[in-house]
């Protein structure tokens, strides 16, 4: 029995919105059809509420460095975030950047399970065998296709404080590869730099602007 066919489409839209991560929503989608009715008419509201609230502040500029790295002028692009002055997605309704970063948090979300469930495994040797899924349904570290035994580790398990920080380090991490990927060896050392000056701030001393001009 669907006992949320009974609420108004808003409340449930209200529930969805509180329960916040994909992991929290998903079982309700799969067993209640009025759910999953009323999560893909108002998704979009749904993914922005949740990219914002697991992405504020030098985090959300974090991201958005990564998510919007371009193939010219990086440096300019590096130098924008370094100040905190890239372009804030949700004051200006940028919905395909707001897609972008959307798309770019569950990557990184799985990277961190990965991460976090073999760290705290009893036996190393065993879990560090296992690749990363590509898949959101899978619930346990798999070897050559075939679970192992051991659950994965939710990001939704950590606090606030534990999250926001394996964020932030896996977000510089992807901006890191980035950068060392381009073949300008001038360009790599200008970016080198700025990154570098950034790194050596601590997040609450970095400029808080986030979106105050638009600048593109």
């Amino acid at each position: 029995m669907d006992c949320f066919s009974s609420l108004l489409p808003e409340i449930n839209v209200m529930i969805l919105l509180h329960l916040r991560t994909r992991s929290n929503i998903k079982p309700l989608l799969s067993a209640l059809p009025t759910m999953l009715q009323h999560y893909r008419e108002s998704k979009e509201d749904i993914q922005r509420a949740h990219v914002q609230a697991e992405l504020p502040g030098g985090l959300l500029q974090d991201a958005l460095v990564v998510a919007k790295f371009p193939l010219k002028n990086p440096w300019l692009h590096v130098e924008k975030w370094r100040e905190g002055y890239l372009s804030n997605p949700f004051l200006h309704h940028d919905s395909v950047t707001i897609d972008r970063l959307d798309r770019l948090y569950t990557q990184i979300a799985r990277y961190i399970e990965d991460y976090i469930t073999k760290a705290t495994s009893i036996y190393p040797p065993r879990t560090y065998l296992c690749m990363p899924s590509p898949y959101s349904n899978v619930d346990q570290l798999q070897f050559r296709g075939q679970p192992i035994g051991i659950d994965i580790l939710r990001v939704d398990a950590l606090t606030d404080v534990e999250r926001k920080r394996l964020f932030r380090a896996f977000l510089r991490y992807e901006l890191v590869s980035k950068i060392h990927y381009l073949e300008d060896s001038l360009e790599l050392k200008v970016i080198d730099k700025l990154v570098a000056s950034a790194f050596k701030r601590p997040a609450a001393a970095r400029p808080k602007h986030f979106g105050a001009f638009n600048i593109t």
